[in-house]
């Protein structure tokens, strides 16, 4: 045994007592997690097989890369016979999981990692692939193993390597001698014709270390994010499947050499041989266009060529060739005549190529049997008639029912062709084809293709062209003609009504991400976020996911001075050098089928708790700001109690200033003016996207922060942006569900918390709340970062991730959650006044000890657990409409109130409105000036013996008497205002000797609490609010009774689509009991369906659901009985034609109103039903009836198919079958 051998094997033994020091070396995996599951290299298809099976048999490799690159040892695998291990690195720089990842996993801590790095290390192995990481992460013990084992004859390739070059490795590579027998791995490789070698291989070499042979390959530019074998893509928009192959040729042969396996002969080169026919030269002059119109047909496709050896053939050899052709992505036609082998002592052997005019990789093997013993591959043009030139598209994107026109150049000559046009969405569906015969003397090809019914977001547009005289184009010639092609948007119809999972993503245009992300859409995806560059763009929309490109951000990249913002949103030079930026995006995003377009992700006006920004542009628009709010500089001065001479001299405080000589005006102002540039910046640049187009919803994803500095003034966004995403918690989303414009969309962050019931739970909260999207951060790793919520596994398959959640939101994409979206909420009875102006005072006036944002969750939290529906009212609805069409109004610490909002509050109460309040509102004018008396006194009943001030903190005993009943509850630790007396109302309790809980029971009611109330204290006081909003008129969305009396632990929720009341249930996601149950109270003679089950309920008076943690139910009520449900469709329809559809819901005797039925297509095959989830769709059945249809491709199986037709509603479905047939429409 090696030194080197016994060396790794001590180490192994104490690596695996540090990294498994139980002895348990198989601990469960968290189903979150999954993708990090022991990696097996899996079976893999298509691409081109270079050395499969390889003459000597499998090589035994073991690749060492961060995991998430690891998709190319597969990939290579796929293509090199091989015996794979590997050891996943946690990433590029980090050898192990890093100690802030949220979660330990099994098997990917450093010591683990090690132990497995030496365990493989000290196993045999013909090469070692060391790939796109930082050495320096590699313990030097490690290091040294590995080198000793080069040194003793294991090959070794390495890649991305030298970005950092640690000592150990400089040494290590000192050593290497450059070997010419390595100049094999560089030849017949076709690099030139690649996107990214055209400038020749030098960045690779070859020579050894000892006695192990070393490949070098020295990529320059970035490190690859999904990659450890080949280059980053610098031109990704040429980038194809064959690029793909011929980059992994090059890492095919480099682990050949590496692994000791010399080729027994080598290709010299191949070169074209003359066509049969007369020569040029035997032509007589003026016949060269008679003799080539006199060809036969199909000879242009036919290429003699010559392969030529280094050496002569030690052994007869079979020669296989084919072409391949970039973005034609079809399996190369490849030739293999046995009878007609190489033979032993030959050293030229010549074969025949078929392919069109253009440019190709020309492949060529050798076998030895089956075995490959050498592969070649040289760029060759094939310069035959007809060709293709100059191709372009009369339009930059086409809509579902569209046409284009097409032209391309050809050479003219005295005999016709043939021209095919064909295309493809990213499904693989044939929509649209165009056969037309082009007349002899044509130089200049015009031709049309028509759209019909298009569902996808690009279609590829490919020209084929063959010599035939034909009105039809097979298919073995459109495999083998001139072809050319292009890709183009199609701009569909952007519902507003559609649920969507959006995944965030860095990037996407190398190969292995593209694989990643094709992949999310069968996780339960629908839509992808990320940067928006030209590449990114056309990309991202090939892959079959809906696209939400960032084109800008307006994060704060840091802060030069203190509190100074950079970038200055107020900034002059920035507005317009950002608006002529946006435009220019706008541009580039116009034609994209974007489901929105996003401003960025985490925007913010501050990362920090910082009071910014007070460089000279902030002031001078502050200054701006102030002359527009106030009537004139005295009142300016009045308000903040100076004598300024000119509104450029009003300076603001500071958040300490305004606190140490109470005078809050001169920081309130700025922090108003701050969000309202915030806003505005956002504002501006959603109209210059709407400039170049008005379809286009614009908006951002705000992240978790502190709401008050980050300028998440959720009303003022909502309102004047046409997408936002706000944090999962219940307040934002709300506000933001209150505030948004009826075209508008929302979504939510996914939360911190991602236990199994909180994934159940999620989907459900967000849809419920009439969210249209869940944003999942950083769903895809990279060799760079390795993210909490990665969803995709090495090797692009969709990992188990997270069941709970895909579980849930999968079923409510198949209708439901489109039903929900389009029915109408019920009506909410309750009005929560949200007030960013008294958010700030309470910021910096903070003596009651609780924030703004805190006690309006706390309320909407009450009145969600209660049953009661609300909206959040913000300030510039009241100034527009007040608070008509509520019957109570809550003001959580409205503390800031102007005078016209004063008098909309006393107009609702004048008007009999219930008004609850917990701390005397109003006490300060919009400005954060105090007033000299709260103004609202009366309307509660109360007088203010004294200025309104808190009490320190004190417990409280409360009992309030309303309508005969009585209702109690204890606080503790709440901050009363002192101030307060009664006047009239009826007080509740005390704490310490200050009033609280003080109700005026006469009409119009209203309440005043007199403490500060957080979450804690409203759980404690919901008895007492339940029956002051029941007295009050309020009613609950459903009725229900729990089991055994217990209070539901939960949200409820109703709405009604045409006739249909719709009744929803959600358990909290951390109830006390795993199981909930409780009895629903539906009218005796209502027809009430579960909608989750799909069935009707039989006994509707008696409705009782059962709810697990997280858990939901969903049901609806009608006035009627839906029979039955008849799907009408045709017994056969052709291929690349609309099956239509019409659907009609029986109800008996009574008249139906309008219904959503959902249809599902299934292709019928012997052994099972496939389902075709694109075909899915709602349609709307006004009055019970609706027609549809289902748009069949071209190349769609010309077999049987089973439509299905299900009321939304009740379940009730019915299904027709379908044969396709096969024809094509020309």
């Amino acid at each position: 045994m090696s030194a080197a051998i016994v060396y790794s094997t001590a180490l192994l033994a104490s690596y695996a007592a540090l990294a498994f020091p139980f002895g348990d070396s198989s601990p469960k995996l968290d189903s979150r997690d999954a993708a990090f599951a022991p990696i097996v290299i899996p079976p893999l298809e298509g691409g081109v097989q270079w050395g499969v099976p390889l003459d000597g048999g499998p090589l035994r490799v073991l690749f060492i890369a961060p995991r998430f690159a690891l998709r190319d040892a597969a990939e290579l695998a796929h293509r090199l016979e091989m015996r794979a291990e590997v050891v996943p690195l946690w990433d590029a720089t980090h050898l192990g999981r890093p100690d802030a990842y949220p979660r330990k996993i099994p098997g990917t801590s450093h010591d683990e990692v090690v132990h497995d790095l030496l365990d493989k290390l000290d196993r045999k192995l013909d090469a070692i692939v060391a790939a796109n990481f930082d050495f320096s992460v590699l313990p030097p013990e490690v290091f040294q193993v590995l080198a000793d084992r080069v040194r003793g004859g294991t090959g070794l390739v390495l890649a991305h390597h030298r970005h950092t070059l640690p000592d150990s490795l400089k040494a290590f590579l000192d050593e290497f001698a450059p070997d010419e027998s390595g100049a094999i791995v560089t030849t017949g490789l076709g690099a030139e014709r690649t996107a990214e070698w055209t400038s020749g291989l030098g960045f690779v070499q070859c020579g050894r270390i000892g006695q192990g042979r070393v490949v070098e390959i020295d990529y320059q530019g970035e490190w690859p994010l999904a990659h450890c074998l080949i280059p980053a893509l610098a031109n990704p928009l040429l980038a194809e499947q064959e690029d793909f192959d011929t980059y992994l040729s090059l890492a095919a042969r480099a682990v050949r050499w590496a692994g000791g396996r010399d080729v027994p002969v080598a290709i010299a080169g191949v070169s074209a041989k003359p066509a049969p026919g007369p020569e040029e030269i035997q032509i007589p002059p003026g016949l060269e266009e008679m003799v080539d119109a006199n060809l036969p047909t199909g000879a242009t496709i036919l290429h003699p060529f010559q392969l030529q050896l280094a050496a002569p053939a030690d052994k007869t050899y079979v020669v296989r060739a084919g072409v391949r052709q970039r973005g034609r992505n079809q399996p190369p036609i490849t030739i293999t005549p046995k009878r007609d082998a190489l033979r032993k002592g030959s050293q030229t052997h010549d074969f025949v190529v078929v392919a069109g005019a253009g440019e190709y990789w020309l492949d060529i093997w050798l076998l030895d049997g089956d075995k490959v013993a050498e592969w070649y591959s040289e760029v060759v043009t094939i310069d035959s008639w007809p060709s293709i030139a100059d191709l372009a598209l009369s339009k930059s994107f086409v809509l579902p029912q569209d046409s284009i026109g097409i032209t391309f150049t050809m050479p003219a000559r005295q005999r016709p062709c043939l021209a095919m046009a064909r295309a493809t969405d990213p499904l693989g569906r044939i929509v649209a084809e165009r056969h037309q015969p082009i007349p002899p003397e044509t130089a200049l090809v015009q031709l049309g293709l028509g759209f019909a019914d298009l569902i996808g977001d690009m279609v590829k547009v490919e020209v084929f062209v063959s010599d035939r005289d034909a009105v039809v184009m097979s298919e073995w010639d459109a495999r083998n003609c001139a072809y050319a092609y292009k890709h183009l948007p199609v701009r569909g119809p952007n519902p507003t009504d559609r649920f969507d999972v959006v995944a965030d993503v860095s990037g996407g245009v190398e190969f292995n991400a593209r694989a990643n992300i094709r992949s999310l859409a069968a996780q339960g995806f629908g839509a992808v976020s990320f940067p928006a560059t030209e590449e990114s763009l056309r990309v991202m929309t090939s892959l079959g996911l809906r696209v939400v490109p960032q084109i800008t951000s307006y994060l704060p990249y840091h802060s030069p001075p203190a509190e100074v913002r950079a970038p200055c949103i107020n900034n002059p030079e920035f507005i317009a050098s950002e608006q002529t930026y946006l435009k220019g995006m706008a541009q580039l995003v116009r034609d994209y089928p974007t489901a929105a377009v996003s401003l960025g992700e985490g925007n913010c006006l501050s990362a920090a708790r910082e009071d910014l920004c007070r460089c000279t542009h902030c002031l001078a628009g502050f200054a701006e700001y102030l002359n527009k709010t106030y009537a004139g500089l005295d009142a300016l001065n009045r308000a903040w109690g100076t004598s300024h001479e000119s509104f450029a001299a009003a300076a603001p405080a500071t958040a300490q200033q305004a606190r140490d000589n109470k005078r809050y005006a001169p920081w309130i102002d700025f922090r108003l003016f701050m969000d309202a540039s915030f806003a505005r910046t956002h504002v501006s640049a959603r109209g210059a996207v709407r400039m170049a187009d008005m379809r286009s919803r614009t908006g951002l994803v705000a992240r978790a922060a502190d709401e008050l500095y980050s300028g998440y003034d959720w009303s003022a966004l909502a309102s004047q942006l046409d997408m936002l995403a706000t944090p999962a918690g219940l307040r934002a989303i709300e506000i933001a569900r209150a505030s948004r414009p009826a075209s508008g969309i929302g979504g939510i962050q996914l939360p911190a918390d991602l236990s199994p019931e909180t994934l159940r739970w999620l989907p459900w909260y967000a849809l419920l709340h009439r969210a249209h999207s869940i944003w999942w951060p950083d769903v895809t790793a990279s060799t760079a970062a390795v993210p909490a919520m990665a969803a995709v596994d090495p090797f692009g398959d969709v990992a188990p991730f997270a069941p709970e959640f895909f579980g849930e939101s999968t079923a409510l994409q198949g209708g439901l959650a489109r039903l929900w979206l389009k029915s109408a909420p019920s009506k909410a009875d309750i009005a929560i006044y949200t007030s960013r102006t008294s958010a700030w005072l309470n910021e910096v006036d903070n003596q009651f000890g609780v924030s703004s944002a805190e006690t309006e969750g706390a309320f909407a939290s009450a009145l969600s657990a209660l049953g009661y529906a609300y909206d959040f009212v913000p300030a510039h609805r009241v100034e527009k409409a007040g608070f008509a069409g509520y019957r109570v109004l809550i003001l959580p610490m409205a503390r800031a109130l102007s005078d016209a909002e004063v008098a909309a509050i006393r107009s609702f109460a004048a008007a009999g409105g219930c008004v609850i309040a917990d701390i005397a509102p109003g006490a300060f004018n919009e400005h954060g000036v105090p007033r000299e008396s709260p103004p609202l006194a009366d309307t509660f009943g109360i007088r203010y013996a004294n200025a309104s001030r808190a009490a320190p903190p004190a417990n409280a005993l409360a009992e309030l008497k309303i309508d005969g009943h009585k209702v109690s509850g204890d606080f503790a630790d709440v901050r009363a205002d002192e101030g307060v007396e009664p006047a009239g109302a009826q007080t509740g309790g005390l704490a310490n000797t200050t009033p609280v809980w003080l109700l005026r029971s006469e009409q119009p009611l209203s309440l005043l609490i007199n403490h500060s109330v957080n979450a804690p204290a409203l759980d404690r006081a919901r008895g007492m609010l339940d029956e002051v909003l029941r007295s009050a008129g309020a009613t609950r969305t459903v009725e229900f009774e729990s089991r055994r009396g217990r209070v539901f632990q939960g949200e409820r929720f109703a709405a009604a689509y045409g006739n249909a009341a719709l009744v929803a249930l959600l358990a909290n996601r951390d109830t006390t009991d795993e199981l909930q149950k409780v009895k629903l109270k539906f009218d005796r003679s209502a027809h009430v369906y579960d909608l989750r089950a799909g069935m009707k309920v039989l006994r509707p008076a008696k409705v009782e659901a059962e709810l697990v943690r997280g858990g939901a139910a969903l049901y609806s009520a009608l006035p009627y009985e839906i029979v039955s449900c008849t799907l009408t469709a045709p017994p056969s329809v052709q291929a690349g034609a609309r099956a239509p559809l019409h659907i009609a819901l029986d109800t008996g005797k009574a008249t139906p109103g309008d219904h959503l039925v959902r249809i599902d297509v299934f292709a019928v095959t012997t052994e099972t039903l496939v389902p075709l989830p694109h075909y899915g769709q709602e349609i709307v059945c006004e009055k019970g009836e609706g027609d549809a249809y289902v748009p069949f491709a071209l190349n769609d199986p010309a077999t049987r198919y089973r439509i299905v037709a299900r009321d939304l509603l009740t379940g009730v479905s019915g299904e027709a079958l379908v044969n396709l047939t096969v024809g094509r429409l020309h």
